[in-house]
């Protein structure tokens, strides 16, 4: 039943400060909003599609808002940057020029790099364009109707994005609902012809959503519908039926929808009417509706000009015979729902009525939506004839009384924005409506009924004749459910709905009634509650309710069988002292037995006095905000807890091992114990770590791969908080690339030998099987790995020195670990300094021209490059030094480069995308360098025309005997995917001078 399923146990439902996040989660549970709020949401499907050229460039992704249709987007936000609103979004519209995915944007550093758009999740929406057009797992198939998301496109930018995708959310109005009040009362609006005609309309054909191609009703306009569908039902020789579904039980005798022609010979035109028009009607809607019988005499329905008309008889634009109908068009515009119209022929009136949804924040209607919505959309799926309307739509124009403020403005006595979650049970959700007027709901004789939201006179009286027994009687609460101070937060709406404290309520009176002892009821957020005055209300209410101490049990005969729950009822019992004393009815209990059949009430006493407000009661709003201090009774929250590994050797010989440090942290002072937990991703199960009285922990011999960390906090009371888990985390272990080397110095000794120095390296796996490899750059500051060359050879990681040749620039280290996974680059810069003076005898550059024979590659523009797809080329200098004679000289060489990736830079050269949700960068680059350019002499004692040339030999900076000397630079990449460019080749020749 509808009962027992609003009750069935349901996973528990995340908390309500998690509104706001993102997650990478394709599938994922609904949520429903009604009111507004800002909303985060768990991202759905995301993707990189080609972009300026380039490969996985662009970054799309999807993350729905609600599990139905919204009103609107407010604001949108990445991260703390307001970047789109709604305001903006219509002036750009309205002048229509520009892109429409940038429309909305404000002044930012967003703006124009990105692309929003908020789909409201209509029935009739299509699938996202962009998307389907860029990415092939998106087709038009994923309409995703009745889901409100948003739509986010960004290319690749290092300065916009420095730690990947944003989080993004989105300010909504919440879902659209029916209010019964619109269509059981009495009709939006009628007219009535001064006299009478025997017809409605003429002979001429009609039609659906145009004119039907004869005359039509003059004064009104015959362009065609600028709505969506239509769909029409005529019931002939009826009139409006009124009620909560107004076409129950009834036949259609004709329908149609938009476009058809309608016969005047199918119509019943000399009897009543009663017709029902589903329509969605944009924001400025306009056109025919429906139009029947011509010029002469004719009905029509449809906007024209400011006005939703419904007429019929004359078709003249005024006159006695004339009955038109109007309703202004902004009462309707933007809504979808049901036109039902009426024609009274016999006292010639016309009428309409409108059920549509519309945006509202009234809890009532806000409740009665919830209750009908179907289970497929996250709703109990109960009927309209499982509730009790009365007790809805009076607490609906309760709700709706105006209530003065401090401030001289007025407001709504209660309002619900705020969020329900289809994986919690109904009636956790029932508990977050009813809260939002401080009363209660309940099921009463198969309904569902609602109350305790304002004072009610009593309708039945209790007296002694009624009783069948002895009545229990308690005089005061124990004293473990007193309180006499209440705290409470709410949803600031200026201040993106963050949690924020409201002032604390406290009673001098009945504190002292407690022996001068606070007695604290934190209610904490006050579910869907944005209003900083309804809040102190809502406070007040518990409070004085909470005092409410006499309790009475009333066994009593059948007469009771009208009190209801949460009925006020008056008992007289003057053996008691009691004459017409109130209380409120909490349970009712039916006992049938052999000596008849009794009914048991249980109350509680109330009076007027608890609903009062005044606004001399309300307390201003801080200027800076109210603070959200955490309460000792509260449950505390703490934050996910962050990871990092280290290695470590053990004692017995069992190589190197990976540990894992944990830590957390809490904003609540009172959390003194903790307990941490992990699992490998793929483990169902979580193991337990011991309690701790710190927020860290440490995990010993964990092998590599992916893992879930949570933590939990008690405080000093003994509650505890929610488990917190991180997202999936990698250990790495030995595969985590290494720390970089610190401490390096450079000291240079001879002229000659540059004396390298650093740290021992903090990583075993360096010092264990690693190594540390050595580059040069000319450059004093800037040097990076890709635009340096090798120098000298690897040294063992364990080590601390190295001796390479001197040469001015820039020394680069960078630590290998036993696996080859390279570290961080450090650099010291030097300038060479020799106490032996020197002088230059030979300059040779190549740079611009490049004028040498190339292999394998070629010069342009000053730049001598790899050809694409060569691995290996080289480059002989077009110069030689030739001395005149054999001669001691020393060479120093000089390279200027840059080793880049050929086509992608931001993707391994595989192509494998390196996104690792959810906290990874968005796009990720290379940094290292797979290449390199070895500098190569050759020697001849003869002259160099007819000389014999000696082998080819490596330097960097060396001295050499010979007469004269060539040279050639040898350029190797690691694979196609790398090239090397070098805008600079020089070899300088120095002698003692």
């Amino acid at each position: 039943t509808g009962i027992q399923m609003a009750m069935a146990k349901k996973p528990k439902a995340k908390t309500r400060d998690e509104i706001t996040l993102n997650r990478i989660q394709p599938v994922t549970t609904g949520r429903i909003l009604y009111g507004e709020r800002m909303l985060g949401g768990s991202i759905v499907a995301r993707a990189t599609t080609e972009a300026g050229g380039k490969p996985h460039r662009r970054y799309h992704s999807i993350m729905p808002l609600a599990c139905h249709e919204i009103d609107g987007a407010v604001e949108i936000w990445l991260g703390e940057t307001l970047v789109w609103t709604e305001a903006q979004y219509r002036r750009d519209e309205a002048a229509g020029s520009g892109d429409p995915y940038h429309w909305g944007q404000v002044g930012s550093d967003y703006r124009g790099r990105v692309r929003l758009r908020v789909h409201n999740g209509g029935e009739d929406q299509a699938a996202e364009a962009r998307y389907v057009a860029a990415a092939r797992e998106w087709t038009e198939a994923h309409r995703l109707r009745g889901v409100a998301y948003v739509y986010f496109e960004a290319d690749y930018d290092r300065d916009l994005f420095p730690s990947g995708a944003p989080q993004i959310r989105v300010r909504c109005r919440g879902k659209r609902v029916y209010d019964p009040r619109e269509w059981t009362s009495s009709a939006l609006a009628s007219a009535t012809a001064a006299s009478t005609v025997p017809n409605w309309a003429g002979t001429d054909d009609g039609a659906i959503g145009q004119v039907g191609g004869g005359g039509y009703p003059k004064g009104e306009t015959a362009a065609p519908w600028t709505g969506g569908a239509i769909a029409a039902r005529f019931y002939f020789g009826r009139r409006y039926p009124g009620g909560l579904d107004p076409e129950a039980g009834l036949s259609p005798d004709l329908t149609a929808t938009r476009g058809e022609i309608l016969e005047a010979s199918r119509m019943e035109r000399g009897a009543d009417l009663f017709a029902a028009f589903d329509v969605a009607l944009p924001d400025a809607p306009e056109g025919v509706i429906w139009e029947q019988g011509g010029a002469v005499y004719g009905a029509y329905l449809g906007v024209t000009g400011d006005d939703l008309v419904f007429r019929a008889f004359s078709g003249e634009a005024s006159g006695p015979k004339l009955a038109r109908a109007t309703l202004p068009v902004s009462a309707v515009a933007g809504r979808r729902g049901t036109i039902y119209v009426e024609i009274d022929r016999t006292a010639g009136t016309v009428a309409l009525w409108f059920k549509g949804r519309r945006y509202s924040t009234n809890p009532a209607l806000c409740l009665r939506d919830y209750m009908l919505t179907p289970q497929l959309r996250g709703g109990p799926g109960w009927r309209p004839g499982d509730l009790d309307e009365d007790t809805i739509l009076a607490l609906a124009n309760l709700a709706e009384e105006q209530v003065p403020l401090a401030s001289g403005r007025t407001e709504n006595r209660y309002a619900f924005n705020g969020v329900l979650e289809t994986e919690a049970t109904a009636a956790e959700n029932l508990n977050d409506l009813s809260s939002s007027w401080g009363g209660w709901w309940t099921c009463e004789r198969g309904r569902l009924t609602v109350g305790g939201a304002a004072w009610e006179e009593p309708a039945f009286t209790v007296t002694e004749d009624m009783l069948t027994g002895g009545i229990q009687v308690t005089a005061r609460k124990p004293f473990e459910e007193q309180f006499n101070t209440v705290k409470a937060q709410y949803a600031d709406p200026e201040n993106e709905h963050v949690v924020t404290d409201l002032p604390v309520l406290d009673s001098a009176t009945y504190i002292a009634a407690d022996n001068g002892e606070p007695l604290v009821l934190d209610m904490g957020e006050l579910p869907g509650e944005t209003g900083f005055a309804r809040g102190q209300r809502l406070m007040k209410l518990a409070l004085l309710k909470g005092r409410r101490q006499k309790q009475v049990t009333l066994p009593c005969s059948l007469a009771a069988w009208p009190v209801r729950l949460g009925d006020t009822i008056r008992v007289s019992l003057p053996r008691r002292g009691w004459t017409a004393k109130t209380f409120e009815v909490t349970g009712r209990t039916v006992h049938i037995g052999e000596d008849g059949v009794r009914v048991t009430i249980s109350c509680i006493e109330t009076g007027p006095a608890i609903f009062d407000w005044r606004t001399s009661e309300e307390m201003p709003k801080p200027a800076g905000g109210v603070p959200t201090l955490p309460s000792p009774t509260a449950k505390p929250v703490v934050s996910a807890p962050s990871m990092t590994e280290e290695l470590y050797e053990t004692r017995g010989g069992g190589g190197v091992k990976t540990r894992v440090r944990l830590a957390a942290t809490t904003d609540n002072p009172f959390v003194e114990t903790w307990q941490f937990a992990w699992r490998p991703v793929s483990a169902p199960e979580p193991t337990l770590r011991g309690l701790t009285d710190t927020p860290e922990d440490m995990i010993d011999d964990v092998a590599p791969g992916p893992y879930a960390f949570g933590v939990r906090g008690r405080n000093a009371r003994g509650i505890w908080s929610d488990w917190a888990w991180a997202g999936a985390t990698a250990v790495q272990g030995e595969n985590a690339p290494p720390g970089a080397i610190t401490g390096l110095s450079v000291q240079a000794s001879g002229g000659a030998v540059a004396m390298l120095r650093w740290d021992r390296h903090p990583s075993l796996d360096v010092r264990q099987g690693g190594r540390i490899e050595f580059r040069h750059a000319t450059a004093q500051a800037g040097a990076s790995w890709q635009s340096s060359t090798g120098i000298g050879k690897s040294v063992s990681g364990g080590v601390t020195e190295a001796t390479l040749p001197l040469k001015s620039g820039t020394y680069l280290a960078r630590p290998y670990d036993a696996m080859g996974t390279p570290g961080p680059v450090s650099g010291v810069a030097v300038r060479a300094a020799s106490i032996i003076p020197t002088t230059t005898v030979a300059i040779l550059a190549e740079a611009p021209g490049f004028a040498g024979t190339a292999t394998g590659c070629h010069a342009a523009g000053g730049v001598l490059a790899m050809a694409p797809g060569e691995t290996r080329a080289s480059y002989a200098f077009a110069g030689r030094i030739d001395l005149g004679a054999v001669q001691p000289v020393r060479l120093i060489s000089d390279i200027e480069l840059l080793i880049s990736e050929a086509r992608d830079l931001f993707w391994q050269p595989s192509g494998t995308a390196m996104w690792t949700p959810p906290d990874a960068r968005l796009w990720l680059g290379s940094t290292d360098a797979y290449g390199d350019v070895d500098l190569q002499v050759s020697v001849t004692d003869d002259a160099p025309e007819n000389a014999r040339w000696g082998p080819w030999q490596s330097f960097d900076a060396a001295d050499f005997s010979g007469r004269a000397f060539r040279f050639r630079a040898v350029l190797s990449v690691e694979s196609p995917d790398y090239t090397i460019g070098i805008t600079g080749l020089t070899v300088t020749a120095l002698q003692a001078a």
